[in-house]
């Protein structure tokens, strides 16, 4: 399990085959479903990949398994004031469109 969620990391980080890195940490999330790491893996993935909805569910998936566990406490703030500020972002635009 852990050999199979470093390889993603490599093929993810270095290698940016981002569909070879899903694959294994599928793979590996498969063997061991409540590894905080491999779900960590897969919201950071969902994430750099624009799917949000996934990446939200995957970190409190992690947070729900340790509530403690750092790199997703640290992202999760992160993720979420980066799509909180692109929502305010989208919702000023729209209502100084309709203002006008």
């Amino acid at each position: 399990m852990g050999a199979l969620s470093n390889y993603g990391l490599l093929h993810q980080h270095t290698l940016q085959n981002f569909d070879a890195a899903e694959s294994l940490y599928t793979r590996a999330e498969e063997l061991n479903a409540t590894s905080t790491i491999i779900q960590h893996n897969l919201a950071m993935l969902a994430n750099l990949r624009g799917r949000h909805g996934e990446a939200e569910e995957r970190f409190k998936r992690v947070l729900s398994l340790d509530p403690d566990y750092a790199p997703s406490l640290f992202y999760y703030a992160n993720f979420l004031a980066q799509t909180r500020e692109a929502y305010d972002k989208a919702e000023a635009y729209t209502f100084s469109e309709v203002l006008a």
